[in-house]
């Protein structure tokens, strides 16, 4: 999934989750649709009617794959770190054949 919710809009879909929640209790059990669904978008980062209109939020739009509680999928990624790491061990690699062929 891709992320297109953005962190003031999760902010706000959290606060209509619990206003959802509230007149839910108060006044029509049809109001616990607000909750769920506002949740549910605000703690996955992904809206599919974001999607089918093309709206985008978030600042960086990259796969949702968090690594830990505090992760947003709107954080910056660090795959950038994870090939160069790969590419200095392979380089690594090629110069220790070269110097052994030698």
């Amino acid at each position: 999934m891709k992320c297109n919710v953005g962190k003031t809009d999760k902010t706000i879909r959290w606060v209509i989750a619990v206003l959802g929640l509230v007149l839910g209790f108060a006044y029509n059990p049809w109001f616990y649709l607000l909750t769920v669904v506002g949740a549910f978008t605000a703690s996955t980062g992904f809206c599919l009617l974001y999607e089918l209109l093309g709206i985008n939020t978030c600042d960086n739009n990259h796969d949702h794959k968090p690594k830990s509680h505090d992760d947003s999928c709107c954080a910056p990624s660090n795959d950038s770190e994870d090939s160069s790491s790969i590419d200095n061990t392979s380089s690594t690699d090629v110069d220790k054949s070269e110097t052994s062929q030698e």
